[in-house]
């Protein structure tokens, strides 16, 4: 009877201990991470650590939008222009593809912005638009081949285009990396600087 007793016993908290296991966790449940938020992979990084990229594409979003009311450039008769250009990679480390990933961010909060929009528009590569259209609209090759009728896309004022640029740097140490990131606005028709972001400097520790 005591054998009995114990083997029902210990079946009924088996069976107790079941229904009260939580469901399993869905292995997507904690794959989100904040944005803001850094990893313990990416501690120790020699690259820089995403939120470093945030922070620069914030600051220097929030600079050239406070800034284009005081530069005369973008207050005249016209909304000025700007294309994408050359990004100057010397860290050694960091894939310009990253640069390129920041500076699609940079532009996003740019355009979503109405004191940005009102004095300037990014415009892309004019040759990369018309291989498109070729490719889309190939009854309309006529109209985009130069000297040939009327072009579907406007020629660019070299006076009032600007050219977006970026750089980025590295000091490498045996335990640190310390690296500054910068964008510049230069004018297409004079080559003059008009605008760069405050200097953003990034310092962390890399692994041995």
């Amino acid at each position: 009877m005591g054998t009995k007793l114990t083997c029902c016993c210990a079946t009924a908290a088996l069976l107790l201990l079941s229904g009260c296991e939580s469901p399993p966790k869905s292995r997507y449940s904690s794959a989100r991470q904040d944005i803001s938020s850094t990893t313990s992979g990416e501690r120790g990084a020699r690259q820089i650590l995403p939120t470093g990229w945030i922070e620069f594409s914030d600051i220097a979003s929030r600079q050239l939008v406070a800034d284009l009311s005081e530069l005369p450039e973008f207050n005249g008769e016209y909304r000025s222009t700007i294309i994408l250009g050359s990004i100057e990679n010397k860290t050694g480390v960091v894939s310009t593809s990253e640069f390129e990933q920041f500076r699609a961010r940079f532009r996003g909060q740019l355009v979503n912005s109405r004191s940005f929009t009102d004095r300037a528009v990014f415009r892309s590569n004019r040759r990369q638009m018309e291989e498109i259209r070729r490719r889309e609209m190939p009854e309309q090759e006529d109209l985009l081949q130069e000297g040939r009728g009327r072009s579907s896309m406007k020629a660019i004022n070299p006076d009032y285009t600007y050219e977006l640029r970026g750089e980025m740097y590295a000091t490498h140490r045996s335990d640190s990396a310390l690296y500054s990131l910068s964008l510049q606005l230069y004018n297409f028709s004079s080559g003059e600087l008009v605008w760069q972001n405050i200097p953003y400097d990034l310092k962390q520790t890399v692994r041995r």
